[in-house]
């Protein structure tokens, strides 16, 4: 009835208002942590500090960057179920965005001894799109590929115009996903039984959201023992 449904509402808006909130709190001591490792590290790079110590700061650093990334896509699936979130459009040259994207990831490709690829098709048009946001989607969907990828295999990022869109297919010779789960990838909290479970499982959730908020539509093929193809378009 009426009421059970402006109860659940006020008991959903709640919940985002609270999760809001904690994020943002939790921001200013994670922020802490991670000036305070790097500045360990600074001083380390100046005078050597015992190994112990800076292999400490090392992994504090990592872990609260790790912080950081989670309460990020708190926020930014707050945002999307809310309805707020927001996209700030100018014109960029697709080529760019992705080679950018691609080569912010080579060193964690390189860490993972994943070969990583780009196949950029002919001449790429200019696109109105929220720059910070595509990246967004482009270093969730790589750093999955890379994560799903065993060593010495490969991550290729592909783009090519198609009429009036532009489509862009991170493909891996990964795992591959199981067909059962595939209509699942987008749920939030989601995470495949191949994963080890590190993250909140909200990436993919969010990567479709900043794909929808452009007009464009995102999907996944996979074949398990196979590898991967996520395929997302802008106009």
């Amino acid at each position: 009835n009426a009421d059970l449904v402006r109860e659940l509402r006020a008991a959903v808006t709640a919940r985002d208002d609270m999760l809001s909130i904690v994020s943002h709190d939790l921001r200013n001591p994670v922020n802490a942590v991670k000036m305070l490792a790097s500045a360990t590290l600074r001083a380390h790079d100046a005078l050597p500090l015992p190994s112990d110590v800076a292999r400490h700061a090392e992994v504090m650093l990592q872990a609260a960057r790790q912080m950081d990334s989670l309460i990020q896509d708190l926020l930014d699936v707050s945002k999307l179920e809310s309805g707020r979130m927001a996209v700030s459009p100018r014109v960029v040259g697709v080529g760019e965005l992705v080679s950018l994207a691609a080569q912010a990831l080579m060193p964690l490709a390189a860490e993972a001894q994943v070969s990583l690829q780009l196949a950029l098709s002919g001449v790429l048009p200019m696109v109105d799109v929220d720059p910070d946001r595509i990246a967004q989607v482009l270093s969730n969907l790589i750093g999955n590929g890379i994560k799903y990828t065993p060593a010495g295999g490969e991550v290729r990022v592909s783009a090519e115009s198609d009429r009036d869109i532009v489509r862009i297919t991170v493909t891996d010779t990964g795992v591959g996903i199981p067909e059962q789960e595939l209509p699942r990838v987008f749920d939030r909290f989601w995470q495949s039984k191949r994963t080890n479970r590190s993250g909140a499982g909200l990436g993919l959730a969010i990567a479709r959201g900043i794909v929808r908020a452009h007009g464009g539509r995102i999907w996944i093929e996979s074949t398990v023992g196979r590898g991967t193809k996520v395929y997302f378009t802008v106009p």
